[in-house]
């Protein structure tokens, strides 16, 4: 991990956000403040590569593309479960927009 990383207090029984690697959230930074340093100038992460759908800088990717370490950011307002529910709600939300869409 980064240098730079806060780690957020978490349990030791937290249940980590479970991501699948589709890339949607990599592919939609349009209109996210947040991302904008990221935009390659279509919407799509400067790091996503688009023939594997992976990171090409997973390893070292900024805190704020890992859910998990992000949640330092959150930890203030709202419980972990309560934001991994509001993540895993913002993901199923982009496959339903998006997964529909390029299946059309």
């Amino acid at each position: 991990m980064d240098e730079g990383y806060i780690q957020p207090e978490l349990d030791e029984d937290f249940s980590p956000f479970p991501c699948d690697k589709c890339g949607l959230c990599c592919e939609h930074l349009s209109g996210a403040a947040l991302y904008q340093d990221l935009d390659d100038g279509t919407g799509i992460c400067r790091y996503f590569n688009r023939q594997t759908r992976l990171c090409s800088i997973y390893e070292k990717r900024p805190q704020k593309c890992d859910i998990n370490a992000a949640y330092v950011w959150f930890q203030a307002q709202m419980s972990y479960d309560e934001y991994r529910q509001m993540n895993i709600d913002a993901c199923q939300k982009l496959k339903e927009v998006y997964l529909c869409h390029y299946h059309s």
